[in-house]
């Protein structure tokens, strides 16, 4: 039998548990567990982790730590990203998540998760000699990343997602024109200053990572907006 290995993802919305073997240098996938935690919903005034998110995160790894109890300790990795980065009482919470959990965490930076992120796009890719943009908007940040084949070339890590623009700018449930205008112009306002750099003349195809690309694509084929997310989906 394969030995397994395990990855856990600490995400400013989810947490994610995947267990598998490597074969041919390849991660299979056994099993997988998604907790919607929402991390990054979870701060109070003063940028600490509330109670009571603290009480819903450290329930899923509870969970997560039946399922890698039989694994070596060598055989799993653990990291957090942009909500565990940002929260002034992080490290007092991961001390209780380390001991809910029975592993150590790492906090990675945001240019690194933008890293992983390409690799992880790549290595689910055909192996051809074509320029790729890589995004992932998660939680709590949006990771950009250009490359080649698996070799990244340019990785960089943003402060705007999902979670913290629909608290920023939908907090009680209302969605209208104006307020959708000024969430579109704040994220201009961030990304605006590396569009040079990320732009068309720097990729031959574009590809999205994680649920919130997910989404926009589930929303295109259900409207029969069409089959990928391009410009004329995104301005409907």
């Amino acid at each position: 039998m394969n030995q397994q290995f395990a990855a856990i993802d600490l995400g400013s919305n989810s947490f994610r548990l995947e267990i598998g073997p490597f074969e041919h240098r390849r991660f299979i996938s056994d099993f997988y567990s998604k907790e919607t935690v929402r991390l990054a919903a979870g701060f109070d005034p003063e940028g600490n982790f509330t109670p009571k998110i603290q009480e819903k995160a450290l329930i899923s790894l509870s969970n997560f730590a039946l399922a890698i109890k039989s694994l070596p300790e060598g055989n799993i990795r653990v990291v957090g990203t942009q909500a565990l980065r940002e929260a002034r009482n992080a490290s007092i919470f991961l001390k209780r998540a380390e001991r809910a959990l029975g592993h150590p965490i790492q906090i990675i930076s945001g240019a690194k998760e933008a890293e992983l992120v390409f690799k992880g796009c790549a290595s689910t890719l055909p192996q051809i000699p074509e320029r790729r943009l890589v995004i992932d908007i998660g939680g709590a940040s949006t990771e950009l990343a250009l490359g080649k084949c698996r070799k990244v070339m340019a990785a960089q890590s943003f402060s705007i997602g999902s979670v913290n623009m629909t608290n920023r700018f939908f907090g009680d449930g209302v969605i209208n024109e104006a307020r959708l205008a000024q969430a579109v112009n704040y994220a201009k306002d961030i990304f605006s200053p590396v569009s040079a750099k990320y732009g068309h003349d720097h990729w031959d195809n574009a590809y999205g990572s994680a649920g919130t690309i997910g989404a926009i694509l589930l929303a295109a084929k259900t409207e029969n907006w069409g089959p990928v997310i391009c410009e004329e989906v995104l301005a409907r």
